[in-house]
């Protein structure tokens, strides 16, 4: 038979080879509801040989809505949870490919991801492929309550793959424990408090007795939390060595807080200064601070806007 489309997916062929010695069970195949096509997608992708074989495809076609679909479930798909019978009516789309049904079963035997998807209102093909991508010693209570709560399958499997790189001094169990004690309602939140335990890198100078350089996150949130400013969402450009900060002192008093910045082909250079709640400097501070750091062999540009202001390439004369 010259098959010019794929109405029924995968299985398009072997009905097509069935319907040419039983042309009567056309009528059956057509009058069969979405869930019913995912029943018999999932008992045809637990016995792959019975597809290619016609006369066994016939013998359990002929079975797929006559015998009951436990049974049928315990013939050919024996580890699977019964409890799958109840999402057929809740799966998305055409029939599925036999690798996503086999996942899907492999799934329903952990008792976590099996109460998840009973509750998944709308169950797709990319719910599936996710889920099954989340290592198994995450699929406890703790995480899928993080997507019943509205976290996505796949933002979540990143977030863990990338805790996982940042945080080599943490066991599994150990990021498992800080994921189940986060904030249910921030999953970058999570990932971002992990980002606070590394290393700064080696500060470009080790400051004098009034300017301190800011070697870790704890002094960078404290120094925040001093000057009552935003110092500590510059994390991410200290620990890819773009910037670093230092506290400048009076009297033991906190009075400016200093941005060097790591300008391409010239170095470190000030970019920029200011005081508790980014307030302005005086000039006297100024010209302290731009002579500690000339010693230093510290640029400080003339005030623009950005240092990289030079390398606007956009700049037409």
């Amino acid at each position: 038979m010259l098959i010019r489309t794929h109405p029924f997916g995968w299985l398009t062929t072997a009905i097509a080879n069935h319907l040419e010695i039983n042309p009567q069970r056309i009528s059956h195949f057509l009058s069969l509801s979405r869930a019913d096509w995912h029943f018999a997608a999932f008992i045809f992708a637990h016995c792959k040989e019975e597809i290619s074989d016609p006369a066994r495809f016939a013998a359990i076609e002929a079975r797929l809505f006559t015998t009951s679909r436990r049974a049928l479930l315990r013939e050919f798909a024996p580890h699977t949870a019964p409890a799958i019978l109840n999402m057929l009516g809740r799966m998305d789309g055409k029939i599925w490919r036999p690798a996503t049904y086999r996942k899907l079963a492999a799934l329903t035997q952990n008792k976590a991801s099996l109460n998840w998807l009973k509750h998944c209102q709308r169950l797709s093909r990319k719910h599936v492929f996710w889920l099954s991508r989340l290592p198994e010693q995450y699929q406890v209570p703790a995480v899928m309550d993080r997507l019943s709560l509205g976290d996505r399958v796949d933002e979540l499997c990143f977030a863990i793959k990338v805790v996982k790189r940042i945080r080599t001094d943490l066991s599994e169990k150990e990021i498992m424990r800080t994921l189940e004690q986060a904030n249910k309602r921030s999953l970058r939140g999570w990932v971002s408090r992990h980002y606070t335990h590394l290393c700064f890198p080696p500060c470009p100078w080790e400051g004098n007795e009034f300017l301190k350089p800011l070697k870790n996150f704890k002094a960078l949130q404290k120094t925040a939390l001093e000057f009552k400013n935003c110092l500590r969402s510059y994390l991410n450009r200290v620990l890819q060595g773009n910037s670093f900060f230092y506290r400048m002192e009076k009297d033991g008093k906190g009075v400016a807080v200093v941005e060097i910045y790591n300008l391409a082909g010239i170095g470190w250079v000030v970019n920029d200064c200011s005081g508790p709640k980014n307030a302005n400097v005086s000039a006297t501070i100024k010209r302290q601070l731009t002579l500690a750091f000339q010693e230093a062999g510290i640029t400080t540009p003339p005030p623009i806007i950005d240092p990289e202001y030079w390398m606007d390439l956009s700049f037409e004369d």
